[in-house]
């Protein structure tokens, strides 16, 4: 039996965006070639989770572009996984050549309607259309709602349901580490009745829809108390593993006063892992919160392409 539902794997913090709300991209590691990706995803695959989630910065840049993702998804098939992508070098050749390595899941970012005119959203409803044309068994959007967005919520919504793929939507989350401590109180989103009226309109189409990821009480509760809301874990949920093959803390903080554990070592020293991170957790861990000041303040609408050397 897995000891979690799910492992998710930073497979490399380089990307294709300069998004200013994520500080992914900032700093980089070095990162682990395929071969050992595929050792590390086959023994963790039923032993530590039941699915794992490739993501970044961008998995589509990890190693040799394109490539190198191409070789870890060959060498996975049989596992249960998800990719996590702003799918900016999908086209059709590329979507095929992931297709005929067995691509069985992609997610894709999706907070706008099909004609927005967003760099990145036009990329993620471009590859939708072409992995669903090519039959992929399992397409997810992650829709993430924040003020200067929600007003298409409903719109999104019907979108994607006429395509029949899965949703997944939730509010921004931002860790309060000290980027988060820094932003004015001014930056902070400010959720409106007006705002209100198009979750409740999204909800209510999503509650019809079979392909629904997520938890309906969070929409249902009062929002202002549901976005200024600080918890904390409690028990290891979700294990992750860095680019350079160890593991970290969580998916924002990384461990600093415990060794390291290199994800095969775990295998075989589980508990005394769990023990470390539990102490760092401990020490370290001041909560998540439902709110991010950059996506208040800037907008998904400001992202920039830039070349990845």
């Amino acid at each position: 039996m897995s000891k979690h539902l799910v492992e998710t794997i930073y497979i490399t913090r380089k990307c294709s965006f300069r998004c200013p709300h994520c500080i992914i991209w900032r700093t980089h590691r070095t990162e682990i070639p395929p071969k050992e990706w595929i050792k590390i995803i086959n023994s963790h695959y039923g032993t530590i989770a039941d699915f794992v989630v490739i993501l970044g910065g961008e998995p589509l840049e990890y190693w040799k572009p394109i490539y190198g993702l191409l070789e870890v998804v060959k060498g996975i098939k049989e596992v249960d996984y998800g990719i996590h992508s702003n799918s900016l070098l999908i086209n059709e050749k590329t979507a095929k050549m992931l297709v005929d390595a067995h691509l069985k899941n992609w997610s894709f970012s999706i907070d706008f309607p099909e004609s927005y005119p967003d760099i990145r959203n036009k990329a993620c409803w471009r590859a939708l259309r072409l992995f669903k044309k090519l039959g992929v068994p399992d397409l997810h959007v992650t829709l993430t709602l924040y003020p200067q967005n929600v007003k298409y919520f409903p719109q999104v919504v019907k979108e994607l349901m006429e395509m029949e793929v899965w949703i997944g939507p939730s509010f921004v989350m931002w860790a309060k580490s000290k980027h988060y401590d820094s932003f004015p109180k001014s930056c902070k989103p400010k959720w409106s009745a007006e705002h209100l009226k198009y979750i409740r309109e999204g909800i209510k189409l999503l509650k019809k829809y079979k392909y629904f990821h997520g938890v309906e009480d969070l929409f249902t509760k009062d929002l202002d108390s549901q976005l200024n809301a600080t918890f904390k874990c409690g028990k290891l949920l979700i294990p992750t593993i860095e680019e350079d093959g160890y593991m970290r803390l969580c998916r924002d903080i990384l461990g600093k006063r415990v060794r390291k554990w290199h994800a095969l070592e775990i295998l075989n020293h589980y508990d005394e892992y769990v023990l470390d991170w539990l102490y760092d957790y401990k020490t370290l861990c001041k909560g998540c919160n439902w709110d991010c000041a950059y996506h208040a303040k800037i907008s998904y609408n400001n992202f920039k392409h830039v070349e990845v050397r």
